[in-house]
């Protein structure tokens, strides 16, 4: 997300623009971790929240692969 071509052009100097690109890079790295928490409200995406998944459905912690994982919690909720 280029936050500085949000501004008017007269804006368009060399210390906006550092300013700018600062802001661009925290920006972008909000919005993924918002998205990634995001995921981790849904089985199929989870990854992290699968632990409180399984804790949830009273599922025991096993050394599964993720995959695998997702499939037992879906199994346990149908």
């Amino acid at each position: 997300m280029s936050l500085i071509n949000k501004l008017p052009s007269f804006y368009e100097n060399d210390t906006t623009k550092v300013i700018q690109n600062s802001f661009s890079v925290e920006a972008n790295s909000i919005n993924n971790e918002v998205e990634n928490t995001l995921n981790q409200f849904f089985v199929d995406s989870a990854t992290f929240g699968l632990d409180k998944w399984e804790n949830m459905l009273g599922i025991s912690k096993n050394n599964f692969d993720i995959q695998t994982r997702r499939e037992n919690i879906k199994a346990k909720m149908r």
